[in-house]
């Protein structure tokens, strides 16, 4: 999965979507590529684990990595608003509902 970054451009990148592999801590030893990428003033990389996204409703339906990159586009411009409105949609989106996986949640901004 790669992160959701927030551009000077004002707009989402997804740096690294051509390379995929196996999760992380899923099997031992196994190389992975990698993408590195700079981080500029004003910018921000969304990092998050699958549960976040794939949370299911009591519907079955997935929250959606699209839900996902719209909030950081809404609100890319204060990081904690961004994290916050993102937990709270999908406890919302949950509610009622056991929580099948880890979710993770980590954002990065250079000021």
């Amino acid at each position: 999965m790669p992160p959701i970054m927030w551009t000077q451009k004002k707009s989402l990148e997804e740096p690294g979507t051509d390379i995929g592999g196996p999760p992380l801590g899923i099997m031992s030893d196994i190389p992975f590529d990698k993408v590195e990428v700079d981080i500029l003033p004003g910018e921000s990389m969304t990092l998050y684990t699958d549960g976040s996204f794939e949370a299911p409703n009591a519907e079955g339906v997935q929250f959606s990595i699209e839900r996902v990159r719209k909030q950081v586009a809404k609100s890319a411009s204060d990081i904690q608003v961004t994290g916050n409105d993102i937990i709270s949609q999908v406890q919302q989106h949950i509610v009622g509902c056991d929580q099948e996986d880890d979710m993770c949640l980590v954002i990065l901004w250079l000021s």
